[in-house]
């Protein structure tokens, strides 16, 4: 099994805010490399992503998704993330 990720987007999370990343909309690289600075949403992109892939997230305590939004006042917010596993493209979301 093949998995590739397309893109993400964030909607009210810590670091991010509201951002769409989009990789290989008209082709796929073989590698991606992508550098933030420091205090930008690096871990905590890794740690959606992972949580999306693995299924981890539906274990998390709402005290441990309340860390990530971006301040106290923001209520809601979303992390989406676009698949190609094999064919044709999946899409899985985890809403925090």
């Amino acid at each position: 099994m093949q998995i590739t990720i397309l893109d993400w987007n964030y909607k009210g999370i810590r670091g991010v805010n509201d951002l769409s990343i989009e990789i290989g909309k008209t082709q796929i690289p073989p590698i991606t490399l992508i550098m933030m600075p420091n205090g930008t949403g690096k871990t905590t992109t890794l740690t959606l992503m992972r949580a999306t892939l693995d299924g981890s997230a539906t274990k998390w305590s709402s005290e441990y998704i309340r860390q990530f939004r971006p301040s106290p006042s923001i209520n809601t917010g979303s992390f989406d993330i676009k698949l190609l596993i094999d064919e044709p493209p999946c899409v899985r979301i985890v809403v925090v």
